[in-house]
């Protein structure tokens, strides 16, 4: 268990990292919606199944998105789909911290 009692489900360790994640919010299947919601934000940290993600957009849980992981040390980005896992707003501050499933 962590510090404030919850269980923990992590499988893996995770590493602090610092870069950028851009992408899109797609429209749930099925929806007429064909717009797809532009989010950017900062990656927190990784592990090999996923990420925490820091933005101050609103994303729901089970959204799919499709991201690409920037890096100020190289000139190209790391597409990936991904999974919101959770949310957690920040009451102290206009962000959310998203746990983020690697699916490609």
């Amino acid at each position: 268990m962590n510090q404030s009692g919850a269980q923990e489900r992590r499988e893996g360790p995770r590493y602090i990292v610092s870069r950028k994640l851009r992408g899109k919010q797609l429209p749930p299947f099925g929806t007429e919606r064909r717009v797809e919601t532009p989010i950017h934000g900062r990656v927190e940290n990784i592990s090999k199944r996923g990420l925490c993600f820091v933005t101050e957009e609103a994303i729901s849980v089970s959204s799919l998105l499709l991201c690409e992981i920037v890096s100020e040390e190289i000139p190209v980005a790391v597409p990936t789909m991904m999974r919101v896992q959770w949310v957690h707003k920040n009451p102290e501050e206009p962000q959310y911290h998203i746990g983020l499933q690697f699916l490609l």
